[in-house]
């Protein structure tokens, strides 16, 4: 006869500080993933049809890229992406199209610089062929050749967009001068000068006096 140990049933208590643990760590583990992609705006206008179409096509075109940002509820960010375009042959403009694509973007774990670039360039990256097909699909129903726009890099022009703001921040600190009118005189840390660059108005920068 064999004979089997009983089996011994362990009743589990859950240990609350793992939980506490796991959910702390997943909040600090960083997440993306696109929610929707759609267009939020199109826009086309050929001012010089259809007489343009009897022109010689040599086209130039004119791009201009815009993003913009918005903060949703819970993480969930939108982000549109603007391409507005504006061709001409010569010196006739054939059309001008814009088209707003839009993307709203779960996101969540990232620090402030992450999240600026992340906004600023992943994301535009994404919708940028979205963007290049719906504005191609618009040209086309215009009676134009479709633009093929090339591949646009995004990081470059953050880091440009980013050294802009840093310079401008900078400058505005610095201290400027200001030309005085040789008619004027003013008394600066107890000199009277005149017909000179002057640092800003501040403490030590008495009122105007007469000659």
């Amino acid at each position: 006869m064999r004979w089997s140990a009983p089996a011994v049933w362990t009743r589990y208590w859950p240990n609350l500080n793992d939980n506490k643990a796991q959910s702390m760590t997943e909040q600090a583990t960083p997440q993306f993933s696109l929610q929707r992609i759609y267009v939020k705006d199109l826009s086309f206008e050929a001012p010089k049809s259809p007489e343009i179409f009897r022109q010689e096509w040599n086209p130039s075109v004119q791009l201009d890229l815009n993003t913009r940002t918005k903060t949703l509820e819970n993480d969930f960010h939108e982000v549109v992406l603007t391409l507005s375009v504006t061709v001409k042959t010569g010196e006739e403009v054939a059309f001008i199209a814009e088209v707003q694509q839009g993307g709203i973007f779960l996101i969540k774990g990232l620090d402030a610089p992450s999240m600026s670039h992340t906004l600023g360039a992943f994301c535009p990256n994404i919708l940028f062929p979205y963007a290049r097909e719906a504005l191609d699909n618009l040209v086309t129903r215009g009676s134009f050749p479709a633009l093929m726009l090339a591949p646009v890099n995004f990081d470059a022009l953050y880091a440009q967009e980013m050294a802009r703001i840093n310079a401008e921040a900078q400058a505005s600190t610095e201290p400027r001068a200001y030309w005085i009118p040789k008619s004027s005189w003013v008394v600066f840390s107890g000199s009277t000068v005149s017909n000179a660059w002057m640092l800003p108005t501040g403490p030590g920068l008495a009122e105007n006096s007469s000659q």
